[in-house]
């Protein structure tokens, strides 16, 4: 697995405890917070519903879920 960091465009749902819920390019996916890079990740809490945002996720999950 890669430790580098992707930047995901994407639109912001919603999110949980454990999980933020995004919107890439009309496909929603789960991403688990751990994912997120930690400075993007504290900003979560301060998001709105429908808001594009950037959100720096590990590149094995980018790939993996097929984010970029």
């Amino acid at each position: 697995m890669s430790d580098t960091y992707v930047t995901i465009d994407c639109i912001f749902i919603r999110c949980t405890e454990k999980a933020v819920l995004i919107d890439v390019d009309g496909d929603e996916h789960w991403v688990p917070r751990s994912c997120i890079h930690g400075a993007d990740e504290r900003l979560l809490d301060q998001t709105n519903y429908g808001d594009e945002i950037n959100l720096r996720v590990w590149e094995w999950l980018a790939d993996r879920d097929g984010l970029r």
